[in-house]
């Protein structure tokens, strides 16, 4: 969350989009970052579904890759709030609470449209 705000209470921003032509290549920069970051994180995971092909026979890998697929999706999404609401302040506290504040209630939309949805009940305990 710190990713703009610290830039524009430094006075960094200016000498950042300067060096790469637009300001908008440091937003982007930021996002790639952050999405790299959440990539390698997410690879690092895979040795769980790994482990099951090879222990436990082999699971259905269509609801694990979706899962995958969902939750870079989720990530992507989360980043570009927490960019969107640094680059609104200069205080990093109040960037955090305010992107965790805006984004409660998408992960609560996810969560009331998957407890809706005609799931089976080994997905409907994660999220009772």
């Amino acid at each position: 969350m710190r990713s703009l705000s610290k830039k524009k209470k430094d006075g960094d921003v200016g000498i950042a989009a300067d060096l790469s032509g637009q300001r908008y290549d440091v937003v982007l920069g930021k996002f790639m970052a952050g999405l790299g970051l959440m990539v390698v994180l997410l690879i690092l995971t895979m040795y769980y579904p790994l482990l099951l092909y090879v222990l436990g026979g082999a699971p259905d890998a269509g609801p694990i890759w979706a899962s995958y697929l969902g939750l870079l999706l989720l990530g992507s999404a989360a980043i570009s709030i927490g960019i969107f609401f640094s680059s609104l302040t200069n205080n990093q506290i109040i960037s955090v609470v305010v992107s965790g504040e805006f984004s409660q209630p998408c992960g609560e939309w996810i969560r009331y449209f998957l407890h809706s949805q005609r799931i089976s009940t080994s997905y409907q305990l994660y999220f009772v």
